[in-house]
């Protein structure tokens, strides 16, 4: 799952066929809260090539995607997620203003 808090571009998807495919990952869920316009024919022509290669992309917005997994899990699938959110944040050394906001976040709950 590759998560963009922008715009969705060619660039983007280019990056991570190359990436994918190296790895021989045949399934990958784009999240984001749109595709730019300028790119999203070129988008699904890219997309439409790498599916015929072998490779399955989707996307998706995030909190629409999240609230149906996240609803389908139940409470113990929510705990998980914000447990591992959080285990994320501290391996992947975060920034602070994201670690701040995912703190406000929690608190807020």
């Amino acid at each position: 799952m590759e998560v963009k808090d922008r715009a969705l571009t060619l660039a983007d998807v280019e990056g991570t066929i190359a990436k994918t495919r190296n790895r021989e990952i045949q399934e990958v869920f784009f999240t984001a809260p749109k595709v730019d316009a300028a790119d999203a024919d070129k988008i699904d022509s890219r997309l439409n090539t790498a599916f015929a290669a072998g490779q399955s992309f989707y996307i998706f917005d995030f909190l629409d995607l999240a609230r149906a997994v996240l609803a389908l899990g139940g409470s113990a699938m929510r705990r998980l997620f914000l447990q591992k959110v959080g285990e994320h944040l501290d391996a992947w050394n975060t920034q602070p203003s994201h670690r701040h906001a995912w703190k406000c976040l929690l608190e807020s709950l």
